[in-house]
């Protein structure tokens, strides 16, 4: 069964989490929406019932107060008209106080409108006996006994309005925590919808982790183990998916890289035994051809211009020689060859850039130029390295910086540097170095440009095998160079170079 693309997790993915995030919103939000409905709408209720029951209770009282006015307004003189107000008044205040109990019974039970119609029927009851008492005449003291009747009435009324009025406080209260409840719940709700949301989060993004990021990791890891060198068999169990797709071809294309890496090696060992042979064989015949070429230039019967044919021959053959001398040892660096390895010993610098300088002199004056040797007092007297290939690289420098200049002279300096460590500058006036070709001159059998190779000679080996001793010595070189202003090359090294085959020596 083919495996979902990645593409396609990724998607849904994506939708499942945004699907799930607008469900917890729309749950959540609906449940608020309804609280708060509902609990509005208690609350509008408690409140227009409140606003009924206290309209009634005023109208009620103010029927009340009216009535006994009338009663001590009636049979009084010049009052006539004053009390037929009274009673007009009082007559309005039944009616309001009627409207209002009506309204009032809108919003409460049949008990309560039962209850609350009857305490206040009653109390208006007694005020409209009290009224009626008073027109018929009735003596102070049955007057003052009807009042002590409404009093009574009053007392009631009041009682069933203090009942009504705790009823609805605790109704406003039992639906304030119903809503309090409801909310709480809807909010638990919510965050378990949310745990699993995150919880489906983290699975989602595990398994992504699993389809695609941790065999990504696993490829860069192989990479990086092919990039060393190394032949490593990728058992490691792929996803079914454009990753397992791109393993497998990369998984293809490491090992035809492996065999071609092998065969390169194998050709390239044959190639350097192949040059190691053919100089080697070269070494004999080309050291009898420059015997022959010394004896012929010293000879004092040779005529003069057989002598300088003699001295061509002797020039070549040395340039020759030093052809064969350094592929002999690119072909010793490349097998690995036990005399790669460093042999330290004790090094007086000054003394072995005086005898480069000595050395080297003879080549220079023959184009006129001039070897300047510059040494800093702070120089280390004694350093350790190895001398046979530090002395090498100091001969490549200077014979490099000798042969590509025409004009102008070659300077060495010698300086000390900061923690323990030491270097060499070789800056000559010499043709110079194109940016393009600064990073090609440190190759095996690459100059900077083939018009050099034609008219100044050289296969490139020099430089690299220069390159090659200062790594091996744990030193650096670096070079910078413009065409036409000369090149300065500089090499540093550590004062004190420790290998693990080591011999001792004295000062040289």
């Amino acid at each position: 069964m083919r495996a979902i693309s990645i593409r396609w997790q990724f998607i849904l993915s994506f939708v499942v989490i945004v699907v799930l995030t607008g469900l917890i919103g729309y749950l959540d939000s609906r449940a608020t929406t309804e609280v708060l409905d509902s609990f509005q709408e208690v609350t509008d209720v408690s409140a227009q019932a409140v606003i009924a029951l206290t309209q009634a209770n005023t109208a009620a009282f103010r029927a009340q107060t009216e009535a006994i006015s009338v009663a001590f307004l009636e049979g009084a003189e010049g009052e006539e008209e004053n009390a037929e107000e009274e009673e007009a008044e009082f007559a309005e205040a039944v009616e309001e106080a009627q409207a209002w109990l009506a309204e009032f019974s809108r919003f409460s039970t049949e008990e309560q409108s039962a209850a609350l119609t009857t305490a206040m029927n009653n109390m208006i009851a007694a005020s409209d006996d009290l009224l009626e008492m008073a027109e018929d005449g009735a003596s102070e003291e049955d007057l003052n006994e009807q009042k002590e009747i409404i009093e009574v009435a009053e007392e009631a009324y009041l009682e069933v309005l203090t009942v009504l009025l705790e009823e609805d406080r605790a109704s406003f209260d039992a639906s304030r925590m119903a809503a309090i409840e409801t909310a709480n719940t809807s909010r638990t709700v919510a965050l378990i919808l949310i745990a699993i949301v995150t919880l489906g989060s983290v699975g989602i993004a595990f398994l992504l982790a699993s389809q695609t990021v941790n065999p990504l990791i696993h490829l860069k890891d192989r990479a990086m183990q092919i990039t060393a060198g190394e032949n490593v068999a990728d058992d490691y169990s792929y996803p079914n998916n454009e990753v397992g797709v791109l393993a497998s071809e990369f998984n293809t294309m490491a090992t035809r890289l492996q065999t071609q890496r092998d065969e390169a090696v194998e050709a390239n060992a044959f190639k350097t035994n192949l040059l190691g042979r053919v100089s080697h064989e070269l070494r004999t015949p080309l050291g009898a051809v420059i015997g022959m070429a010394g004896m012929l230039s010293v000879d004092e019967d040779l005529r003069d211009d057989h002598r300088e044919l003699a001295n061509y021959i002797l020039q070549y053959s040395d340039e020759l020689n030093v052809l064969v001398e350094q592929i002999l040892e690119q072909s010793r660096l490349e097998r690995a060859a036990a005399d790669s390895k460093l042999v330290i010993t004790d090094i007086n610098p000054q003394e072995m850039l005086t005898e480069v300088q000595v050395k080297l002199t003879p080549a220079a004056n023959h184009k006129k130029i001039e070897i300047e040797l510059i040494m800093d007092d702070d120089m280390p007297a004694i350093i350790r390295n190895d001398s046979n290939k530090l002395r090498q690289v100091l001969n490549n420098l200077v014979g490099n910086a000798i042969k590509f200049t025409n004009e102008g002279k070659v300077t060495v300096h010698g300086r000390a540097l900061p923690d323990d460590r030491w270097a060499v500058d070789v800056k000559d006036t010499g043709i110079g170095i194109p940016d393009e070709d600064l990073g090609k001159i440190f190759e095996a059998f690459r100059q900077g440009d083939e018009e050099y190779t034609r008219r100044y000679g050289g296969v490139g080996l020099g430089l690299s095998i220069t390159r090659q001793f200062v790594k091996a010595m744990n030193g650096e070189i670096s070079v910078d160079s413009s065409p036409g202003e000369g090149s300065y090359f500089t090499i540093t090294f550590p004062t004190k170079v420790e290998m693990s085959e080591e011999t001792t020596g004295t000062p040289r």
